[in-house]
């Protein structure tokens, strides 16, 4: 397999996007290395948001939203999927299939072990990293999407098949402005609800992915500040133009947004993933790469799962509107909570509504915290170690758990609910109480606490935490 990497250089100057990468070598079916990339933000210790991008983007789409994510005390983790960003690009369009994708990532997040994730996957995002949890549910607490989906249509209509595969196999050559016009006609609702096979949704869907399949030279920079920019239709037309004869990236009114989406693709050759994506989208089981039997497995596994399941979609979304509908059926995690329907957003939600997408993944990771408000004390009775674990209540009755309070205070709780609890004690008046950014520090500096705590870390009252202590052998 040959494998391309796109220069660091590539990336130098891209306003919004100061984060420093990380990587992971994982390996694919035919023995090749492949790099894949992601961005890790925020406190070490915070509750893990797992963010995933799609079609043509990369994680460049989340850093609107990483940092209010980040001050609410989020650790953010943003992988690059391969053909996208700072990862590794397969050059070949026959190396990419649905199913090496959840492969591929889910090698990447067995490498990184991540654990107690909370998830939100968009568009491609969604159609990977849904199967991902299906496969690995452990690893996941909470997931969240926003216009996205897992497709498996095993019954879709003949004609529909006949005219696709038609269309395909067409010469018709189609303009950026062409597509866009048919695929505005798109109506998601069509897969969650019974209408004629004239308006399947696949009918116009397969404008994009012809589109992309048959474009060498596939202007993602200019597609993706389209979808995601305001712009005049002079700047637009301009910018089309230039795009046209062959000379993108020399416009006068090229836009930071379009430079930090085209920095990935400094070659049509880097852009075989980007064009091939809409083409493994299993509308039906004549697709390439048939994976329906794999997503059906995915679907039989997340109609059984009673995790928390948050549903974010567009109003104005023409590819992905409506799908929310088929999840709160299906999923028994989405009863009681608080999906949102987002306005005047279109696909790209998180540049559209990043701020508000931010506010509301902040409360869904809250779902259950509250913020500490009193401090009983107690003895300490677990052994040396580091000990985590979130908050879940304002204020807990040490003696309850079998402790005999000492000083009224803060109350800290380590350990699940029904499992082991231990209290830690520090006096409420102690000099060594240090306030540090987010959080409220203690660490004995002469010798450890004389109940055998050494050090304490909380999250300032009214945000996020987790608990952070380091204890003596007794």
């Amino acid at each position: 397999m040959k494998i391309l990497r796109t220069p660091d250089e590539r990336f130098e100057n891209i306003k919004g996007y100061p984060f420093e990468p990380h990587y992971t070598i994982i390996t694919t079916d035919d023995g090749s290395e492949l790099r894949i990339h992601h961005i890790d933000e925020g406190p070490e210790d915070g509750p893990i948001l797992l963010a995933m991008h799609g079609q043509p983007v990369w994680s460049y789409l989340y850093s609107r939203m990483i940092p209010f994510l980040n001050s609410a005390g989020i650790r953010v983790i943003a992988p690059d999927l391969p053909g996208y960003g700072k990862s590794d690009k397969p050059a070949a369009r026959e190396d990419y299939s649905y199913q090496r994708q959840v492969d591929w990532m889910g090698q990447w997040l067995s490498e990184n072990d991540l654990s107690d994730i909370t998830f939100f996957g968009q568009d491609w995002g969604g159609l990977i990293g849904l199967r991902m949890v299906a496969k690995d549910p452990d690893r996941f607490i909470k997931i969240s999407i926003g216009n996205t989906g897992l497709p498996y249509n095993p019954n879709v209509p003949q004609e529909v098949i006949d005219e696709i595969k038609a269309f395909r196999a067409s010469n018709e050559k189609l303009t950026m402005m062409g597509m866009a016009k048919e695929v505005r006609k798109m109506d998601g609702k069509s897969l969650s609800e019974e209408r004629s096979w004239k308006t399947h949704p696949a009918l116009k869907f397969m404008y994009w992915q012809k589109f992309c399949w048959d474009t060498e030279n596939l202007p993602i920079g200019l597609l993706s500040s389209f979808s995601m920019e305001k712009r005049s239709k002079i700047s637009s037309s301009i910018e089309y133009l230039f795009h046209r004869i062959g000379l993108d990236g020399f416009s006068p009114l090229t836009t930071d947004l379009v430079k930090a989406y085209d920095a990935p693709f400094p070659t049509d050759e880097h852009k075989a993933g980007a064009r091939v994506f809409p083409m493994l989208v299993p509308f039906s089981d004549h697709d390439i790469h048939n994976v329906l039997p794999a997503c059906d497995e995915a679907w039989n596994k997340l109609s059984a799962f009673e995790k928390p399941f948050l549903t974010l979609f567009s109003d104005s979304d023409p590819i992905m509107k409506g799908l929310e509908k088929l999840f709160q059926k299906m999923v028994p995690g989405t009863k009681d909570m608080p999906h949102e329907i987002i306005t005047n957003a279109a696909h790209f939600l998180q540049e559209d509504k990043g701020e508000e997408i931010a506010a509301l993944m902040i409360d869904f990771l809250a779902a259950g915290e509250l913020p500490v408000r009193s401090l009983k004390v107690s003895r300490l009775t677990k052994p040396a170690g580091e000990q985590k674990a979130n908050l879940t209540s304002n204020e807990i009755d040490a003696t309850a758990a079998s402790f005999d309070p000492v000083v009224e205070g803060l109350s800290i709780e380590s350990g699940e609910p029904g499992g082991l609890s231990v209290t830690w004690t520090i006096p409420p008046g102690d000099p060594d109480w240090k306030q540090s950014g987010r959080a409220y520090k203690w660490k004995a500096k002469s010798s450890p606490h004389p109940q055998g705590l050494s050090s304490l870390t909380i999250g300032r009252p009214g945000t996020l935490f987790k608990l952070k202590a380091k204890a003596r052998d007794m």
